[in-house]
């Protein structure tokens, strides 16, 4: 998986990435994107988080990578559940690594 790119979880349980169209929003004022859709079906979530999740380093400048966030995403899960899961799983792979980057996760399923 590429990193910085939004990903979603089918209630399938495929794991799709969506695509930029343009530069991760708020890092410069006349910044323009280009409008895509994507249809969220029944169950799947969608996961939205900064650099500073998928990219969290531990003692061996290892990066915690979208391979393991995507595991997380637990479609059985609260997305409540799924947050608390993340942050606890990049502290513990991080251990004793001070946190570098801001860490924001946003999640939205449909019901």
């Amino acid at each position: 998986m590429k990193k910085g790119f939004p990903t979603g979880k089918r209630a399938s349980g495929e794991i799709e990435q969506l695509k930029a169209t343009g530069v991760p929003l708020g890092m410069f004022p006349h910044s323009s994107w280009k409008e895509e859709t994507v249809t969220l079906e029944r169950g799947d979530l969608l996961c939205v988080y900064t650099d500073g999740v998928s990219e969290a380093l531990d003692a061996a400048d290892e990066e915690f990578g979208l391979d393991r966030l995507a595991r997380l995403l637990i479609p059985a899960a609260t997305t409540e559940e799924i947050c608390r899961s993340v942050f606890d799983a990049v502290e513990n792979f991080a251990a004793d690594v001070p946190q570098y980057d801001d860490q924001t996760l946003l999640l939205v399923r449909r019901p």
